[in-house]
């Protein structure tokens, strides 16, 4: 059984649940009140008879959650303030989110009436996402950007980031089978994290004690280092400026 969290919960969750539990004038009491009263109806609602089962058993360990969960299989609903979020909206727009140095991940929504004017159209088309790589230091676009194919009942995708220290946006672009092109709406703009051992692995080289103040962050309990790409780059980079 999940029992909620009540020291978690918010005064109108805690008077939500004591209304549920039939305790009166619950609108009146105080959070304390309110947290002790509804304490001891879980805590007789989960204690079960010793010789039922070992209170050590994994089945009657007492779970906790920090938010509003079903209790003795009946659904908490009717939240006041609380609605259910829609599957899409019906503004086309396009959002990034920046994940790690490598990579961000999009979604988007499309208003129904574009696919409407699209179905409309005598000639196929096909949706894509227009990833462009922007300069960050003058913010100017340099003209680099690739295409990803989606489907039109796709609504998020992961970006690859191929270049770090560059800003990045991304466009919701149609096609259509006789070469037409056109932007249904463009993203914000992130920006990837160059990382500066990169260009200064000479100085990794010679310092030990920074050597190992740098790498002691992402090294394992069993002294193994973990392997990613941007690691895997660092350690390029002073493999070739020990060679220099």
């Amino acid at each position: 059984m999940i029992t909620p969290n009540m020291e978690a919960l918010s005064l109108v969750e805690l008077q939500y649940i004591a209304k549920k539990q039939g305790i009166k004038g619950s609108d009146w009491m105080k959070r304390e009140d309110l947290i002790e009263a509804l304490e001891e109806i879980f805590e007789d609602d989960t204690t079960l008879p010793n010789d039922e089962s070992s209170n050590f058993t994994p089945s009657n360990q007492r779970r906790f959650l920090n938010s509003l969960v079903e209790h003795k299989n009946k659904k908490l609903t009717d939240l006041p303030g609380v609605v259910t979020l829609p599957d899409c909206y019906s503004q086309t727009s396009i959002h990034l989110l920046l994940v790690d140095p490598y990579w961000a991940y999009a979604y988007w929504d499309v208003c129904p009436t574009e696919f409407t004017h699209f179905d409309q159209l005598e000639e196929e088309y096909s949706l894509f996402l227009r990833v462009n790589m922007i300069e960050s230091h003058c913010g100017a676009e340099d003209g680099d950007s690739y295409d990803i194919t989606i489907d039109s009942t796709d609504s998020s995708w992961n970006v690859n980031l191929p270049r770090q220290g560059r800003a990045y946006k991304v466009a919701l672009m149609y096609g259509t089978s006789n070469g037409k092109e056109g932007m249904l709406c463009q993203s914000n703009v992130v920006t990837s994290p160059c990382c500066r051992w990169i260009d200064k692995a000479e100085i990794l080289n010679r310092d030990d004690k920074l050597f190992t103040l740098v790498f002691s962050s992402i090294t394992t309990k069993g002294k193994v280092v973990i392997d990613c790409p941007l690691v895997q780059e660092i350690v390029t980079a002073m493999d070739t400026a020990g060679r220099q």
